[in-house]
């Protein structure tokens, strides 16, 4: 079911089915909360991503083989589709205005799916996404899964600034641009929610197995609240 290899001298890297599938997603977040549940000496960090978990080590203190073999254990005994464990997370309302002033790719969009504005938001809108992971920047999230209908390519050529909050779609995800940087996601909205604040105690909005339901509003609304959030 899994596979266990070097990542380095102080890690290693456990290998689920290689494809972004929220089963085995579920089954990642299952595994790093069993082991951070364990409190095993030597053991630094994991790192969850889609279809994988990195753990880092103190070979000092515990060995790659021991440490392979822990996990194997773990695994076999404990990972249940059906098991939440204490990793349920928490349920985010996104407010995201999908006006074309902000939905820079809309037409890109239209022309990939197929779709009308009013069916992109609708499709965007009608589900609740996981946070199957965080990555490519601090704070940006990929969540899935996209219906089939409202999936699309990224962008040819990445562009060199994407606006803080942008909403964008690239294959079956989508995800949220936490600050301005490149970017080369389908940019279909913006939310006028900051996903990373420095000045916080929690950082980051967003963690791991979190559930993401977006709402759509209108240009003012979305004025109103960036204008309460300076």
């Amino acid at each position: 079911m899994l596979k266990i290899k070097h990542l380095g001298s102080k890690a290693l890297l456990v290998e689920f089915r290689q494809n972004i599938d929220l089963k085995i997603n579920k089954k990642v977040y299952q595994l790093d909360y069993l082991i951070k549940s364990k409190n095993l000496e030597g053991v630094n960090y994991t790192i969850p991503a889609f279809c994988s978990l990195t753990v880092g080590f103190d070979p000092g203190k515990i060995s790659y083989f021991v440490l392979s073999e822990f996990i194997k254990a773990l695994a076999s005994e404990n990972l249940d589709e059906g098991k939440d464990f204490n990793n349920k997370g928490n349920k985010h309302t996104i407010p995201v205005c999908y006006d074309k002033r902000l939905a820079i790719d809309i037409e890109e969009v239209k022309q990939q799916t197929g779709l009308n504005r009013k069916q992109i938001i609708e499709q965007h809108t009608s589900k609740e996404y996981t946070v199957l992971m965080t990555g490519f920047l601090p704070g940006f999230v990929y969540l899935g899964k996209v219906s089939t209908q409202l999936q699309c390519r990224r962008k040819r050529s990445p562009e060199l600034n994407i606006a803080a909050g942008s909403v964008g779609l690239a294959g079956s995800q989508t995800g949220i641009y936490p600050f301005e940087s490149p970017g080369g996601w389908q940019i279909i909205g913006r939310t006028p929610v900051k996903t990373l604040d420095l000045f916080e105690e929690d950082t980051f909005l967003f963690k791991g197995g979190d559930k993401v339901k977006f709402e759509s509003i209108t240009y003012e609304k979305f004025e109103q609240m960036i204008t309460g959030n300076r």
